[in-house]
């Protein structure tokens, strides 16, 4: 159980900068959803897929390594956007690997439209640029998703184990 708690702790501090940048797109995207109401669920997904990054932490620095009672709400907390978290991944994972498999043609088409207003670039260097550059995205998510099942995983299976932690005084 040693090593599996020290690729807890490794899988952790990789989700912790991956859930900085998802959340300031959030931010972003939380104030282009202002004016479209219509993006507000896929802020409150990605909010969840943050919010379960540190409560997981906080878990793992407070709980387990240094053996601390933890509020019960926590795990409530913890257990909730892990299943927000869980669906997440399995999109991000989902839809980058049908990308990835899918024909690029139509996304490069419609990329070369928006291309043909930029001077300097010419088309083939433009196709190359931005199928590799999708490529590098999906791999990413792809990445991210795998690394984020597993994490998701390995704390619901540490909650069990230290179930102990939660209980009220």
């Amino acid at each position: 159980m040693l090593d599996n708690l020290k690729l807890y702790k490794v899988l952790t501090y990789i989700l912790i900068p991956i859930s900085l940048i998802f959340g300031l797109i959030d931010l972003i995207m939380l104030l282009v959803s202002l004016a479209n109401p219509t993006g507000l669920l896929g802020v409150f997904i990605m909010a969840c897929f943050v919010i379960y990054t540190f409560t997981s932490f906080k878990f793992l620095i407070h709980g387990i390594q240094l053996n601390k009672h933890q509020k019960k709400s926590l795990k409530d907390f913890i257990k909730v956007n892990a299943i927000v978290s869980l669906f997440f991944c399995v999109i991000i994972c989902s839809q980058s690997i049908l990308i990835l498999t899918s024909n690029l043609k139509e996304v490069i088409n419609t990329m070369n439209e928006m291309a043909a207003s930029q001077p300097g670039y010419s088309k083939e260097a433009f196709d190359s640029m931005a199928v590799s550059l999708i490529k590098g995205i999906c791999l990413f998510f792809i990445v991210t998703g795998v690394i984020g099942l597993i994490h998701i995983l390995m704390t619901f299976r540490l909650l069990k184990k230290y179930e102990v932690l939660f209980e009220t005084k």
